[in-house]
């Protein structure tokens, strides 16, 4: 039998709508990344259970709790909520009363790790804990426009030989975005590949262009973009 783990991206407790981040919108359909936990347990193969779910922590707390302390009690605060979603009422109404007192002991028993410096971190994190768990398989799981970064990330960890051999790593999207976004608002820069692609031997590539741009400060960041877009008016004038 394979031994599945899961660990859900939470988010900052101060930010924008974080309801609906990870809870998300049950009159629209759509699942935050709590909810699509729950789909994901209920849904899972008999031989490749989630035996083992974490959530860590970012550095803001609420109400006395951290973010994945909080988190987790949003989760079971709500627990009766989740029913309301059109894509988990038909699997809750397939459930006994057992099974759902089994379903929510499950999620009071969720972990709630240390407090992780970023998404990376994060990463290497849970690598570390579902290998003293015997876990071989990982279901990464965040927001629909933090997803495709959390990909990069796990190829990234995979290449420096971070994630253990033996893991077999996912990335699982829910339905909601950062704000009002899409995921279709999120630009992925990859460095230029195609033999007939005229910009393949131009340097710096945009890969490269950009890369400094995240350590930037605040007024030089707003400065950069600016410069940008006055350039992209001229440019498509």
């Amino acid at each position: 039998m394979v031994r599945a783990g899961l660990f859900v991206h939470v988010y900052h407790l101060g930010a924008n709508q974080w309801e609906k981040l990870v809870w998300g919108e049950p009159n629209k359909a759509l699942l935050g990344s709590l909810p699509k936990l729950v789909q994901l347990l209920l849904t899972e193969a008999p031989c490749e259970p989630i035996t083992d779910i974490i959530i860590f922590s970012g550095p803001s707390h609420k109400d006395g709790l951290t973010e994945g302390e909080y988190a987790k009690q949003y989760l079971l605060d709500h627990f009766s909520e989740l029913s309301t979603f059109p894509q988990l009422k038909s699997l809750f109404e397939q459930q006994s009363v057992e099974q759902l007192k089994q379903l929510k002991h499950r999620l009071s028993h969720i972990v709630t790790g240390e407090e992780i410096k970023n998404t990376a971190d994060e990463l290497a994190h849970a690598a570390r804990y579902f290998q003293t768990k015997g876990v071989t398989k990982v279901f990464q799981l965040a927001i629909a426009s933090h997803a495709p970064r959390c990909i990069q990330l796990q190829a990234m960890a995979r290449t420096s030989k971070q994630l253990p051999s033996e893991q077999l790593w996912f990335v699982i999207s829910a339905d909601t975005s950062f704000g009002n976004t899409t995921p279709g608002d999120v630009i992925v820069l990859e460095p230029p590949h195609r033999g007939d692609d005229p910009m393949s031997h131009t340097r710096p590539t945009m890969v490269e262009a950009l890369r400094p741009y995240f350590a930037l400060q605040p007024d030089d960041k707003k400065a950069c973009i600016q410069a940008v877009v006055t350039f992209m008016k001229k440019s498509t004038a």
